[in-house]
């Protein structure tokens, strides 16, 4: 291979020292001449500098005739390199699509980095093309438009994407002066693919009328960029003005205007980690907290994740299956107890006891000393959300209740045996305060 240069991906050079600091620097190498250059390029400049680990993450789709062979190319390239090599295989059950082979891909980088990681991507000017125009087929607004960011959060590390103001065309001619040998892969010839069909079909046709899309497009992605990055700054300053505790107050957002309300919730879901809404689910989300009585607890669902309304507040949280309302368990309170649907409950004692938990729907004929209706006064009181109520561990002691949750303690029970507990409800308790114990009635 002939000398490479540190002038090469100037822009990639000066966007990635930030992150000479981290562990690892892990390349997605599927062997096709993007990711090869990236490999190369990066092993190369690194080369006289304090740097990361560098590790290459081949994916095998196993589902080209050739996927074994390519795997063993790409690490065979890599003993050269001596970078150490890692291939992981996607099995797909069912039809495989664009969408499914692309989730499974992320799915490996996010369960192969770590913290301190970061993970390059060989994505270019033209894949960010092709993704706007992608996006723009299917009606995405503006946060769909500013295109594939540089950097971002993944599992425990950052995405990085070092080559996206580069062209294809450099990468290539880059590759063939530092006489590289790559993997052409047929399939990317078939345009049945959506991808495939933009690159092969439909620009070449908008270039022969429009010469300098691809430059006009990534302006327009800026300026997009901008415009959001504005949007966020905005959205952040709202989500501060109207956060209440773990919620955000409808009465506020009541007075904005849509656009603006779409902005805030938006960027709400994004820092807290969950999949985006579109313009017609923002809509919908207005008719049903906004157009709907205070009284009335509407519940908004989406992609196993759930909007509630309690108090005229807003909460965000993952749809999560009720415990399983039949079932007792025995706990002995020496480690925590987990239980699905119903959080974790800790013991704080110095000697082993005897309890098991069981469940509102449970207490009908539980215990004669503490009825349904003052278990339901005492959530009332405790300002318990609906979403919380058929959760709260109910603690007995053969068929004595010593505790619901951390809310309520027997403070007999709690004197005679010296213990108490805390539980960690599993979706937002806004508002909690433990309850002071009582005596229970003989």
């Amino acid at each position: 291979m002939a000398t490479l240069s540190d002038q090469y991906f100037p822009l990639a050079q000066t966007a990635l020292t930030p992150y000479l600091n981290a562990s690892r620097w892990i390349i997605a190498y599927s062997g096709g001449v993007d990711s090869r250059v990236l490999l190369a390029w990066t092993a190369h400049w690194l080369t006289h500098r304090d740097h990361p680990q560098l590790i290459a993450l081949h994916i095998n789709h196993c589902i080209a005739p050739q996927a074994h062979q390519w795997q063993k190319h790409c690490q065979h390239i890599c003993q050269e390199l001596s970078i150490p090599f890692i291939a992981k295989k996607v099995m797909l059950a069912g039809k495989v699509t664009e969408a499914a082979l692309r989730h499974a891909r992320y799915q490996i980088y996010k369960d192969n980095i770590k913290a301190g990681d970061c993970l390059l991507l060989a994505h270019h000017n033209d894949d960010q093309i092709e993704t706007f125009f992608l996006r723009l087929f299917r009606g995405a607004g503006d946060n769909g438009l500013s295109g594939m960011p540089f950097s971002r959060p993944l599992g425990g590390g950052t995405l990085l994407r070092p080559f996206l103001t580069d062209d294809k065309s450099t990468i290539i001619a880059c590759a063939h002066r530092w006489q590289l040998n790559w993997i052409e892969d047929h399939s990317n010839q078939d345009t049945h693919f959506q991808r495939n069909f933009l690159r092969h079909t439909l620009f070449p046709q908008i270039e022969k009328r429009w010469p300098a899309y691809r430059r006009v497009v990534q302006r327009t992605i800026g300026m997009i960029q901008a415009q959001r990055n504005n949007q966020v700054r905005m959205a952040e300053k709202d989500y501060h003005s109207v956060l209440n505790g773990e919620g955000i107050r409808l009465d506020r957002l009541a007075q904005w205007s849509a656009v603006r309300r779409a902005h805030l919730l938006r960027y709400w879901l994004a820092i807290k980690g969950y999949p985006p809404l579109s313009a017609a689910q923002l809509i919908e989300i207005d008719r049903q907290f906004l157009g709907t009585p205070a009284d009335r607890q509407p519940i908004f669902s989406w992609n196993n994740s759930e909007l509630r309304r309690y108090q005229n507040c807003l909460y965000l949280m993952p749809s999560l299956a009720l415990p399983d309302q039949q079932h007792k368990y025995t706990w002995s309170g020496n480690s925590s107890l987990a239980i699905p649907g119903a959080g974790t409950l800790i013991a704080k004692t110095t000697k082993a006891i005897n309890c098991t938990i069981r469940f509102r729907h449970q207490h009908n004929h539980a215990c004669a000393h503490f009825s349904r209706h003052r278990l339901k006064n005492l959530l009332w009181e405790k300002k318990v959300p609906p979403w919380l109520r058929e959760r709260i561990p109910l603690i007995f002691d053969a068929q004595r209740l010593v505790a619901i949750g951390d809310l309520w303690h027997d403070v007999q029970w709690t004197h005679k045996t010296g213990c108490s507990f805390v539980w960690y409800a599993p979706l937002p308790f806004p508002q909690k305060t433990v309850i002071k114990s009582e005596r229970s009635p003989n």
